[in-house]
């Protein structure tokens, strides 16, 4: 239960600020889990939630920066994004106290100074008010109506515009994170969240997601597991972080944070995994999770049947996006054709569309040849080492499931290109 382990990690702590890795790829419902800890989490803490990639993608216009983004930078946005919940949620005598206003003042310089000198020879001018206004986080509202669920606020301008630059476009080369600027940097950022706990009078807790995205392995260790300042960071931190990771001998490194992963949920039966008809048990998971997001709907049970929510559910792979995303395409189907409920005609449509999206890049004989070889291994616990099989691995192509009894992970071929193989000679007998 990764919501258990979350709540365990962030009570144990050696010095008062929970440090947390939460790993998974993209659509294994992590941001799902991080803004569920949002609303569970406050009232202990002031809890932000911010998502970098997000930030990247809308306002600073880069995606690619994401790769190449230093952990003094996330340093930057963190404080930032806990700088705005608490200001624009704060009394004014808040927003104008004095020792906050100059710890922000050293923090804004200090940030200016890790910036490149522009050609004219002047330096890039950091603003406060502006980073503060080009910055989009998601906090708890203050005040909801008696009886209802508690509700996620933004706080944002989007047509602000974020005018500083970061990763690639910062700089020519890496800072060293022993230069003294990068340290009087997160001096000032340390100096400025002491402010900012005291005056909300409770600790800190920043939500960041966004970081599964990272694409390559190196970068990945270098912004999280390899660096050091990120423990020093002095409030509560939980980061999303790539599925690569768990894959990699780097996050022995991150002994600052305790490792929770959201992984693939074992709807394959480990001994015949290629069989559609016999289940591992995460078939039921993902069945009773679709029931209870349709709990206010009295009639779903009759929409759509058991048998085929679980067909769906085997051929998902067990990636939650991915069995949501063949749940609503198949209702979808008996909406536009007024069906009274979901057909087997439609399950199997629905199907076979996922079948060609998941084709795609897996011609070459290279990759064929990749899957073949984890199709048809002896030995489901270990993966041969190839930059196919990496590449396969990372993009849900090969699948990593959980062993509950033995607590070794096992891999198999996501079972929708099962049929592209079939028809393929085994390579081990």
């Amino acid at each position: 239960n990764v919501r258990e382990t979350l709540r365990r990690a962030l009570k144990v702590s050696m010095d008062g600020a929970p440090r947390v890795l939460l790993l998974g790829g993209v659509g294994s419902g992590k941001s799902t889990e991080l803004q569920q800890m949002l609303v569970d989490r406050d009232g202990r803490e002031h809890v932000v939630y911010f998502d970098v990639h997000n930030h990247l993608a809308e306002r600073v216009g880069d995606v690619q920066a994401l790769d190449a983004l230093e952990s003094w930078e996330l340093i930057g946005l963190v404080t930032l994004a806990l700088v705005k919940s608490v200001i624009e949620r704060a009394p004014e005598r808040i927003k104008h106290d004095p020792k906050l206003q100059e710890q922000s003042g050293r923090f804004t310089q200090a940030w200016q100074d890790l910036l490149p000198i522009e050609k004219d020879g002047t330096g890039a001018a950091v603003d406060l008010g502006q980073l503060l206004g080009g910055l989009t986080v998601l906090t708890l509202a203050d005040a909801v109506a008696p009886g209802t669920s508690p509700a996620l606020l933004a706080l944002g301008n989007v047509a602000a515009k974020w005018l500083v630059k970061l990763g690639r476009l910062a700089r020519k080369a890496q800072h060293n994170e022993q230069d003294p600027r990068v340290r009087s940097f997160v001096d000032s950022a340390n100096a400025l969240l002491e402010v900012l706990a005291e005056r909300r009078g409770r600790p800190l807790l920043a939500i960041v997601d966004g970081l599964d995205r990272v694409q390559d392995a190196n970068a990945a260790e270098r912004l999280v597991t390899r660096s050091t300042l990120l423990a020093q960071l002095k409030c509560g931190l939980v980061i999303a972080g790539p599925v690569l990771l768990r894959h990699s001998l780097g996050v022995v490194h991150a002994s600052a944070f305790r490792e929770a992963s959201l992984g693939t949920v074992p709807v394959l039966d480990r001994t015949v995994p290629h069989d559609p008809n016999r289940r591992g048990k995460g078939v039921a998971l993902l069945r009773s999770l679709f029931w209870q997001r349709c709990n206010d709907l009295p009639d779903a049970r009759r929409v759509i049947d058991e048998q085929l929510l679980d067909r769906l559910a085997w051929h998902s792979g067990g990636h939650l996006r991915t069995y949501l995303h063949l749940v609503r395409e198949a209702l979808a189907y008996a909406i536009t054709d007024e069906l009274p409920h979901v057909t087997e005609e439609a399950v199997e449509e629905v199907i076979r569309e996922r079948q060609r999206t998941m084709y795609r890049g897996v011609d070459r004989e290279a990759v064929v040849s990749a899957l073949l070889a984890v199709r048809d291994a002896t030995d489901r616990t270990t993966l041969p080492e190839s930059v196919e099989i990496a590449g396969l691995r990372d993009n849900f192509r090969v699948l990593t499931y959980p062993d509950a009894d033995t607590d070794v992970d096992w891999h198999y071929v996501h079972p929708l290109l099962l049929g592209r193989l079939a028809a393929t000679k085994p390579l081990v007998k």
